[in-house]
Parts: C-alpha cells; structure tokens; sequence
C-alpha cells in the first residue's frame, strides 16, 4: 500500500520563532541607525534655516547703520513697540523674541519676520488682541545693553541700555548673535536644554552659522533676566561664545 505524503501548509513553531528573532535583530540594528539619521537631518535643515534668518538679521543691519533691530527708548527699559494701533510689548527685554515684528513695523515685506518666527498674528482666542509668538530665534541681550552690564563689578541700570552695532563685536567668529535650541527629543524644558550634549543652533557675527554642544559654550554672566550662554556673554560683544 503506497504512503501518500500531504504538502505541508504552514510553519512550524520553531521556523516562526526563529523568522521573528532575525526580523527584531535586524531592526534592532537599523532603528538606532534610522534615529541618528533623522536627527543628522533636522540638524542639518535647522541650521540652513538659522543661517537664512542670520543673513536676515546682517541684511537689516546693513540697511540700518550697521545696528541691530532695537525700537526702545536710550537708557531706559523702556521699548513700547505699536503695529497696527496695537501694543505689541512695552519691555525692553522683549526685544530678542520681538525682532520679527520690529521689521514688519519698518516697512520690511514680512519675509525676514516670518523667518525670525515672531510676526504678528492675532489669538485665536481673543481676535482683538494682537500677539507675538515666542521667536525660535532669539537674539542675544548682548545687542541692547553696554558691556559692562555683563561683568561682576558693573551696577546695572537703565542707563546700560541703548542698541549696539555689530561692528563692536570683537571676536566674530566666536560671539553669537542669535540661536536656538536644537534636538530636543524629551521637549524644551531649561533642564533639556542645558544637558552637556545638547546641541544649540547658534548664528555669529561673521556670518557663519553652527551647532555646538551646551558643555562646548562658555557660560554666560548671571542676570535677573537671564542665565544662558550666548544671551548673556560675559563682557558682552567683547566677549566669547566658544
């Protein structure tokens, strides 16, 4: 009597244990890859669009006595900024998260604001009032006050703060101008962004722009406004990032 032999139709228990262990081994090599690779690209896309708002920022300058953006009043921390009949801020420490808005103010077409990530819009909320989100490129305090106000020995007052220009910087390769934080994978909280490996996205005074790691900035000068690098240099323009 012939033995017919009956096709198999499936796997068996061992065969899938072992197709499934080779799956999660290969992924487990290419996720850590992949990660590493989308975040080497948003550094990269950050740091091309930084570099677009910095040759903003020199453009302004260029058009404006070589100054940075500043609308407050000499020697006070006063800076009452109106667009459209509105108060947008009436700090004069507001200025580096409001710059966007100071070039629409000027009659500039909007997209050097749009870029600075801090023009005007209205809440959804309360359409009447007019605000300014916070600018993902924040300009340093070292463009509003003298540099004094950054050294241990100075009294700061009111009288510190006036706009600066960009050709008192001393070390331009080496002092930012604006910056941001970068590769934030657990949210931009202060405690993220002063982790030792960090990376910011910092545009200097030369025009160049780069991500250095948190611990490879020079700390800044301790304020009541402020305590981060690049912010608060220390000696102000004539002072050093990295």
């Amino acid at each position: 009597m012939k033995m017919v032999r009956r096709a198999r139709l499936g796997w068996t228990l061992v065969e899938l244990l072992v197709t499934i262990g080779i799956v999660a081994a290969i992924a487990g090599l290419l996720i850590p890859a992949l990660a590493a690779g989308r975040r080497a690209s948003c550094r990269a896309a950050s740091l091309a669009h930084q570099s677009q708002v910095l040759q903003a920022l020199l453009l302004y300058s260029h058009d404006n006595d070589d100054r940075a953006p500043y609308w407050g009043v000499p020697g006070t921390e006063v800076a009452p900024l109106v667009i459209d009949g509105h108060l947008v801020t009436n700090s004069h420490w507001a200025q580096p998260t409001r710059w966007g808005a100071f070039l629409e103010s000027r009659g500039y077409d909007g997209w050097q604001s749009r870029l600075a990530g801090c023009g005007v819009a209205k809440h959804v909320d309360r359409p009447a009032t007019p605000w300014t989100g916070s600018a993902i490129h924040w300009l340093t305090h070292t463009l509003y006050t003298r540099d004094q106000y950054w050294t241990q020995a100075w009294e700061r007052a009111p009288r510190d703060c006036s706009g600066r220009r960009l050709a008192e910087v001393t070390y331009p390769s080496a002092k930012g101008l604006m910056f941001q934080v970068g590769s934030l994978p657990e949210g931009d909280t202060p405690e993220v962004m002063l982790q030792p490996r960090t990376r910011w996205i910092v545009g200097f005074a030369d025009g160049h722009v780069e991500s250095p790691r948190f611990d490879s900035l020079r700390p800044g000068m301790p304020s009541p406004y402020a305590t981060l690098p690049i912010e608060t240099t220390i000696n102000g323009l004539q002072g050093r990032d990295l």
